[in-house]
């Protein structure tokens, strides 16, 4: 330490206040070096820290000796509150959260070779109250946020590695905005009033400028000039810190364009040698690169709204900085984009700032490039330049000075049928902001200030019609309506002028589109069915495949009484491809007939999907689709065809089936693709005279439902009849289909779909602001309702201001998990009536615009409205209970979890539920004052519905209690709300969906298939059947062709087998509406099936039906008296053909609605009702009648596919008892199901007989009838364990040396894991070094501990390891220590380090393990930094020595 050569010194310039270097020789022998032994960590000072809480830290570093079991090197920053762990293995800079583990800030460029050379790494941090933004290299890193509090000492650190510095420095930072006047005027203002002069500063040139009258007297016009450089050239001297600009710009260019745009530069700022520091322009996004201090590299903000700019539109753009990080683009007064999907789109927090190094600015242009300078192209008026960081509310003055009152155009789409209204909404200042500027005061009235508007034709550069309206000055919402008749299908700008006595009018355009439909809504003859035309592609799997045939595995000819076909690999994600190509004419936006045929011969989950040819990684393939057949769903033994509609876009897509679920392969015979050339007939249904009929449709989560509606028809020319055309073709399928309800969200997550100020659009359906009238109009024209989803995590006005979040948090407006204090998402606190007042206003919002457009229907809550057990323990909710109270609250939240759980339960919960119901009759409330036919709905959904993997069985849960407790929701409360519904959030497809990601055996069809668990949501009950769509990120097996990197596929029951969730809904509750779906549309590729539920559903009256006296399983009948007769359906929850005979008057004549076949019954009135499997028919009869059920005939079929699987039951037990295992509660289970098919209630009989615990049993067969069971009981007695880590619980494996692999399992006593139960499935495909790959195809992760009850002696253990996540297949990636009964085994292991591929597998061993208490454990930890989930094993085995 003491070759240190040490400087100080008081610098006052750039916002350093004091500095302190420390320099080293780069020669070996004088460098300074932290020199570690191999199996610990050594720090070593550098400075002291003084207590600063700003301040820049830099240091010049290579790592080199380098522990190939795992290492890392870094640097440690000790605060007063919290210690800063920074640290790096090659290529990322990483930090230790709070939280524990290990998070990486950013990548490291070029990355540390590990050696010493001359290549040094400069790492800088800069600090300021909190905020940290760290760079490498000249290039940012990135940012977090982390409070140190004061510094106290600065280390530098190496653990298994050596650490070389040869410099390191800490420099004191002035505290943010410290060195500017809040008050003080620009430092550059430039009016244009017919001179390029800033007043004093003269403009060191002007070339292609020059004036038309602007904004204020005059604006300089830019265009672009070729040999010659255009522009207006100032000198400066910026502010290096804090700062901002500020300008109007009006262009001459339309900004929504269909491809890529030219660089329209608006600013440049440049250093003295003419080297560009900064660079703001339009493209395809607003950017701005920024200069950062020193030689660092600029930084981006961007903003994706290039459809704001309309030609002779005035935008007020400024660009602040400020020395805290946060840095804002504000467009017309908005520090962010509204609506936006995008993370860069608000407020971005970036330090570092430079602005000193500019010493002129070219406004309106950039230097010249080829001989051609890219001006604005457009005119610039008010420029003005700061040393200071403008406020938004000094921003929004500037705007309102020309713009004093929004404009807002709801419905900016139309038909070419309807007479085109253009009604505006002028409104006081900010009404349509969201959120708010600083000061917005709502009771400001309407500036009184002329308005003009002209429909006008950007083609043609005409003028269609205009108008002029006097807002008058007074508080509210004034309407203007322009009239323009009927027009013909194009794109339109209304041009709104609103007066400006200082020059001309401030001019917004909006884009009005007129669509010309393309589908009429033509309901088909009753019975009329699609009519399938020519072939157009076939390919026969029945024979071994020939060219054109991609496979990542082997493939097998299977053979079985279902026909000959090709099987893919038996492991999850194993799959096989070819092409389809279209030609021309079928790339019209027609669909054609997608047949797959398949054997359903065994249990299979299989993927189908359609990638479309692509350069670029599509997000989605075309087809989504996918099949579930077996076990629950009994195989019929025969070849099946599944049938997809198809929209090609493309001359070429890629076919793909994958197995989904390891075991349950994939198997297709044959992919035809067929022409339909009437198109999509419409069902013929017989709607109920005088009432609603019920509801039927689409339940949308992700606003991707046009991904199979011919998106590479309309993603591709971006074209302005987007929305018209998705809602033809899904107007179209619903007809077709006979679905009558869409329920879309509105407001998801924490963005919009209906316009505010500064809306452009999110590029999801509907595409464009004013879009959504269109939208709802169309598909009410083809008689589809709509319901607005509202399903928020957060609400726009917190995630859009991320520079409040800790003040929203102070207040109280956000809701955190008791667990993890420091999370940075939260939800928004409805219990605080401000956070409460915002989250109505947009309730408001969505139905005060559409509330009273025909159709729809309603509001839908998801997620944000309830409030699960680990939430509400913030200051302000607990607060509010305390003080009512009079309670002494501990500053902990997990302590005030503990304490308001346990002391004060029941008063803390009474105290939830109040709250919630108070606020769900706001909700309702806001609903109903927009327009009393609307209902509000709270889908809800949790253990009751969604089963356990922990329990053992859902008998004996309290539905009403569980959510009483766990979501804070008072059923009985809830069912007293004026105007309010619950619907059953039911997740239909999760048991599969469990099993493709590894979850253990759970209870989800047991309690979702249980008629007490929909009794709270019923009569005329709501159902919302969400399907899970299995998400994986893949390419396809062409990727050169055909790239891809995310899919969703909808893997569903296949045939009558998708109709049991549907038919459930209304024998369970009565449901009166029953939406289905998710991210595809709910009833794809069950088309026939969803027509004939439709058919008979849709005929019924949504009212309340009476249960029928007798037998309600396994087939269910209600009826309803109306004024001119009576309605009663039957309900079979049958999955084999059945029959229902009821009694009612003799020669009563009874209506099928489905068909319209008039039944007489008998003279002994009892009439029978033949059932397809999971059969709806609906009737109706004239009079009043009260049907009686007789009883239920079951087929044969499924008598004895129920008396086989009792059989296998009763057998599979009888082993389990003669090894000592049986269960009582498997006993019980089995008994209860023998008296279910006793009593004929055959539909109770299959939910016992696959339900958990006999589910269990009866995956014991196998290995019980195999020996397997047996084997293990002989091992364990022989203290003999060998476990297939991450297995199901069921499956053995026998290794190729006769080795008997167990099950893994939780820790039961006898053996098992310490952990969270988390196992997944790996790709084995290119394994090497092992003959048992099998062994290596699950994993089990975030081990705490294995546990292994023995006798006393000495053992081996034996530990099997491949890395499976592919992203860890680097060195430090994977580093955990093993240790066993307290002695190391695998020490700080690196598995990559190890095997150095992540193909290869590994298995090392450790002998002379003495135990002495009867118990072997195996313990797993990290190192510090690195993630707890990377502790993992694939096989353990445990041998007596």
């Amino acid at each position: 330490m003491n070759r240190w050569m040490v400087s100080a010194a008081l610098i006052a310039a750039a916002g350093v206040l004091y500095a302190e270097t420390v320099r080293f020789d780069d020669e070996p022998q004088k460098m300074l070096t932290v020199k570690t032994r191999r199996k610990e960590m050594k720090t070593v000072p550098l400075f002291d820290g003084g207590g600063r809480t700003n301040f820049r830290f830099a240091a010049e570093f290579q790592t080199f000796n380098l522990n190939p079991a795992g290492q890392h090197c870094g640097f440690l920053l000790v605060g007063s509150r919290r210690k800063l762990h920074l640290l790096t293995r090659g290529d990322t800079v990483n930090y230790v959260p709070l939280s524990g583990g290990e998070e990486a800030i950013g990548p490291i460029a070029p990355k540390l070779s590990g050696t010493l050379s001359n290549a040094w790494t400069k790492l800088e941090l800069e600090y300021r109250g909190g905020f940290i933004e760290i760079s490498c290299n000249r290039k940012y890193v990135g940012s977090i946020d982390f409070d140190l509090g004061e510094l106290a000492e600065v280390q530098a650190y190496g653990y298994r590695g050596d650490l070389a510095l040869r410099s390191a420095s800490l420099e004191e930072l002035e505290a943010a905005n410290t060195a500017a006047d809040p008050a003080a005027p620009p430092i550059l203002y430039a009016p244009f009033d017919g001179t390029a002069d800033a007043g004093p500063v003269r403009a060191a040139g002007s070339g292609g400028v020059s004036f038309e009258p602007g904004l204020s007297g005059q604006a300089a016009v830019i265009r672009t000039l070729r040999n010659g450089n255009s522009g207006i050239c100032f000198p400066v001297r910026l502010n290096p810190s804090q700062g901002a600009f500020s300008f109007w710009f009006r262009p001459d260019w339309e900004g929504e364009v269909r491809d890529s745009m030219p660089w329209y530069h608006l600013l440049t700022g440049q250093d003295e040698s003419g080297k560009n520091a900064v660079n703001i322009f339009w493209w395809n996004w607003l950017r701005a690169d920024f200069p950062r201090r020193g030689d660092l590299e600029p930084v981006s903000l961007a903003r994706m709204m290039r459809a704001i700019n309309h030609p002779g539109d005035w935008i007020h753009l400024a660009f602040v900085y400020d020395n805290s990080g946060w840095s804002t683009i504000y467009v017309n007064a908005l520090p962010y984009k509204i609506g936006s999907t995008w993370m860069d789109e608000k407020p971005v927090r970036i330090g570092n700032f430079d602005f000193g190094k500019v010493k002129q600015l070219l406004v309106g242009s950039a230097p010249e490039t080829n001989g051609l300078v890219r001006a604005a192209d457009g005119a610039i008026d008010e420029f003005k330049v700061y040393n200071r960081p403008l406020t938004w509310r000094e921003v929004s003055a500037e705007f309102r000075r020309f713009v004093p009152f929004d404009l807002m155009l709801d419905k900016a789409a139309f038909t070419t049928d309807e007479e085109v209204v253009l009604e505006v909404a002028a409104a006081p200042a900010d009404f349509y902001s969201v959120p708010k500027p600083d000061g917005y005061d709502p009771d400001e009235p309407l500036a009184a200030r002329k308005l003009t508007l002209k429909l006008c034709d950007p083609e043609e550069k005409k003028v269609l019609c205009r108008g002029s309206f006097n807002p008058v000055g007074t508080t509210g919402v004034q309407r203007f309506a322009l009239r323009a008749g009927k027009l013909p299908q194009k794109l339109y700008h209304l041009q709104a002028e609103i007066e400006n006595p200082e020059g001309v009018p401030a001019r917004r355009s909006f884009p009005v589109t007129v669509y010309r439909p393309e589908y009429e809504r033509k309901t088909a003859a009753a019975g009329t069915e699609l009519k399938i035309g020519a072939r157009i592609f076939t390919r026969d799997l029945t024979a071994p495949p020939l060219s054109g045939f991609l496979a990542d595995a082997p493939v097998r000819q299977g053979s079985s009484e279902a026909g000959k076909y090709t099987e893919a690999g038996e492991r999850k994600g194993n799959r096989f491809a070819f092409e389809i190509p279209f030609g021309a004419m079928h790339r019209r936006g027609r669909p054609v007939l997608l047949e797959i045929e398949w054997p359903d011969d065994k249990p299979r989950s299989m993927g189908l999907y359609l990638y479309v040819k692509s350069d670029e990684a599509m997000h989605r393939d075309r087809l989504e689709g996918g099949i579930q057949a077996g076990d629950e769903y009994p195989n019929s033994g025969r070849m099946v065809k599944t049938r997809y509609l198809f929209y090609p876009g493309e001359s070429r897509y890629l076919f793909e089936a994958r197995t989904m679920i390891d075991h349950l392969p994939a198997a297709v015979s044959r992919v035809s693709v067929y022409e339909l050339p009437e198109g999509l007939p419409g069902l013929a249904v017989k709607m109920p005279d005088g009432c609603r009929p019920r509801s039927f449709g689409h339940l949308d989560e992700d606003q991707t439902v046009d991904m199979t509606f011919g998106y590479d028809i309309e993603s591709r020319v971006r074209s302005p009849f987007r929305t018209g055309r998705v809602a033809d073709r899904l107007a179209e399928y619903m007809n077709y289909t006979g679905q009558n309800m869409l329920s879309y969200s509105l407001l998801r997550y924490d963005f919009c779909f209906y316009p505010l100020n500064n809306y452009v659009g999110n590029g999801l359906l509907p595409y464009a602001p004013g879009d959504v009238p269109l939208f709802l109009r169309m598909l009410h024209g083809s008689g589809i309702d709509f319901v607005s989803s509202v399903n928020i995590y957060n609400l726009p006005e917190f995630n859009l201001q991320p520079q409040n979040r800790a003040a929203l948090r102070e207040k109280g407006f956000l809701l955190y998990d008791y667990r993890d204090e420091a999370a940075e998402s939260a939800a928004p606190n409805f219990f605080h009536p401000e956070a409460r007042r915002l989250i109505l206003d947009h309730i408001r919002r969505i139905v005060g615009r559409y509330g009273n457009l025909p159709g729809f229907r309603g509001i839908d809550l998801w997620g944000g409205f309830t409030l699960n057990a680990e939430h509400g323990y913030d200051n302000w909710t607990a607060g509010e209970f305390a003080r009512s109270r009079n309670i002494a609250l501990p500053e902990s939240m997990k302590e005030r979890y503990e304490l308001l759980n346990g002391r004060y339960r029941d008063e803390w919960l009474e105290f939830r539920a109040d709250g919630l119901t108070s606020f769900l009759t706001e909700v309702a409330a806001v609903v109903k004052a927009a327009n009393p036919a609307l209902s509000t709905v709270l889908s809800v959904s949790g253990e009751p519905l969604r089963g356990s993997y922990a329990l053992e069985s859902g008998d004996g849960i309290d539905t009403a209690k569980w959510y009483y407790e766990n979501s804070a929701l008072d059923l009985g409360a809830a069912a007293k709300i004026p105007g309010f519904r619950l619907a059953a959030m039911r997740f239909a497809t999760d048991y599969r969906w469990a099993k493709h990601w590894g979850k253990p055996e759970s209870t989800i069809d047991e309690q979702l298939y249980d008629f007490e668990r929909m009794k709270p949501f019923g009569p005329a009950g709501v159902a919302n059947s969400y399907l899970q769509y299995f998400e994986t990120f893949n390419d396809s097996l062409q990727p050169d062709v055909f790239k891809a990197y995310f899919q969703n596929a909808d893997v569903k029951p296949h045939g009558r087998f998708f109709l049991k969730e549907l038919v459930f809904n209304v024998a369970a509750a009565d449901a009166s509406r029953i939406l289905i779906g998710a991210q595809p549309i709910g009833t794809w590729g069950r088309d026939a099936e969803a027509r004939e539920f439709a058919r008979a559903y849709t005929a019924l009256p949504a009212e309340p039906f009476t249960l029928a006296e007798g037998p309600h399983d396994p087939v269910t009948v209600r009826y309803f008296e109306a004024k001119d007769g009576t309605y009663f359906y039957a309900a079979s929850l049958l999955w084999d053909a059945g029959a229902v005979t009821l009694s009612l008057p003799a020669d009563t004549i009874v209506t099928d609605l489905s068909t319209g076949e008039s039944l007489a019954v008998p003279p002994d009135g009892k009439l029978t009702l033949p059932l397809k499997a999971y059969e709806l028919r609906s009737f109706f009869t004239p009079g009043k009648v009260a049907p009686k059920v007789e009883g239920a005939q079951i087929s044969e079929r499924q008598r004895q596919a129920a008396a086989k699987r009792l059989k296998e039951l009763d057998r599979t037990l009888e082993f389990l008892r003669k090894a000592g295992l049986a269960s009582d509660r498997a006993e019980k289970k089995l008994g209860e199901a023998k008296r279910a098919v006793g009593r004929n209630e055959y539909a109770e009989a299959h939910r016992l007989l696959f339900s958990k615990l006999l589910n269990g049993v009866i995956r014991q067969l196998p290995p019980a009838e195999n020996g397997h069971l047996l084997k293990r009981q002989e091992m364990i007695r022989a203290s003999r364990f060998a476990v297939n880590c991450g297995s199901g619980e069921y499956d053995y494996y026998v290794a190729k040396d006769g080795t008997l692999f167990f099950p893994d399992h939780p820790w039961d006593g006898v053996y098992g894991s310490v952990s969270d139960g988390s196992q997944i499935g790996r790709a084995i495909q290119n394994i090497e070094g092992t003959d048992d790959p099998e062994l290596y195809a699950t994993e089990a992760y975030n081990l705490d501990a294995y546990r292994f009850k023995v006798r006393n002696g000495a053992y081996t253990v034996r530990v099997y390891l491949k890395i499976g996540y592919e992203p860890n297949a680097k060195e430090g990636r994977g580093v955990f220590t093993l240790t066993v009964n307290g002695r190391r085994f695998l020490d700080n292991f690196d598995l990559f380090r190890e095997t150095g591929s992540f193909n290869r597998a590994i298995v090392r061993e450790m002998k002379g393990i003495e135990v002495t208490d009867g118990m072997l454990t195996l313990d797993f930890t990290v190192p510090d930094g690195v993630h707890p989930s990377v502790r993992f094993l694939n096989a353990i085995e445990v041998i007596p020595e």
